[in-house]
């Protein structure tokens, strides 16, 4: 069976993926950010999605959410909460729990005869993407990459805490750390989250065969010719593929449009003036999208 993860930011298409992964593909399953939670897989079937039941931000759904993080889907299982810590103090052995027990739910698909599995999470490549690759000889990655001032501000407007899915730009952890960072706006930790995320999949890359790898544009994952590539990079078959409607979009769940302007362009400017030498991989991604001139 073949398994694949996604590097990706969030904000980037992922919970997307795995819809069109489950809704499209045969002999497959994705789960988004596993464990995922009761309601929200019912919430993630199609007729709950056609006729809005168990929506992310509804009330059942968050009493829901919080319930189960207290109990088997805790935030450490998800990749985040302890785990940051752990990676900060280099306790290596309760990560490969964590990997452990990721590994254990990744077999039960294979006994089901399932072809492939995919995890698409933002917190594979947040903490344990080491150890799973570790792990796992042939494991095979998916690169989702959004215009980084789109996936700053989209993070931005959904206005939460910005460390509760990643650390501080002063830890240890980071391949880009930032000691200098409290004025930071939220838009311009994202955006430092971004580059940072460029880096480690750079080091990820140096220890995953380039064949295990494919890079897709956000803004191009809904075209069915990408999906097709999808579908081929997890060996599976799939059912006839239409272009398919974005989820998890800030403007449907609060109204709230994406949109950039003179004001990010100076943010970036500014977090892009502090960032260390070790950032290049960042700064050159950020000029491919026109950021950095």
């Amino acid at each position: 069976m073949r398994v694949v993860f996604t590097a990706t930011t969030g904000r980037s298409g992922s919970d997307f993926l795995a819809y069109a992964v489950n809704t499209l593909g045969i002999r497959v399953r994705a789960e988004h950010e596993p464990p995922n939670l009761l309601l929200r897989r019912l919430g993630d079937h199609p007729f709950c999605r056609r006729h809005g039941l168990f929506s992310q931000n509804s009330r059942l759904v968050n009493l829901g959410r919080r319930l189960q993080r207290r109990t088997f889907a805790s935030e450490e299982r998800l990749g985040r909460g302890r785990c940051f810590q752990w990676l900060e103090e280099g306790h290596n052995d309760y990560l490969s729990k964590i990997v452990d027990w990721r590994l254990a739910r990744i077999d039960r698909f294979r006994r089901r005869g399932l072809a492939a599995y995919l995890e698409s999470s933002q917190f594979f490549l947040t903490t344990y993407w080491s150890p799973m690759v570790d792990r796992l000889s042939d494991l095979r990655v998916i690169k989702l990459t959004r215009a980084p001032l789109e996936m700053a501000r989209s993070y931005a407007n959904r206005q939460k805490d910005p460390f509760q899915s990643f650390p501080r730009p002063d830890a240890r952890q980071h391949a880009v750390r930032l000691d200098n960072w409290r004025d930071l706006t939220p838009f311009q930790l994202y955006l430092h989250r971004w580059v940072e995320a460029e880096v480690r999949f750079e080091r990820l890359r140096e220890r995953v065969p380039a064949e295990n790898t494919l890079m897709i544009e956000t803004s191009e994952l809904g075209e069915p010719e990408q999906l097709a590539k999808v579908f081929a990079f997890l060996g599976v078959d799939h059912r006839p593929i239409l272009r398919m409607q974005a989820t998890n979009r800030n403007q449907d769940q609060h109204g709230t449009a994406t949109l950039i302007g003179a004001g990010e362009r100076a943010e970036a400017a500014a977090l892009i003036a502090r960032l260390p030498a070790n950032a290049a991989p960042g700064i050159a991604a950020l000029a491919r999208y026109g950021v950095v001139t």
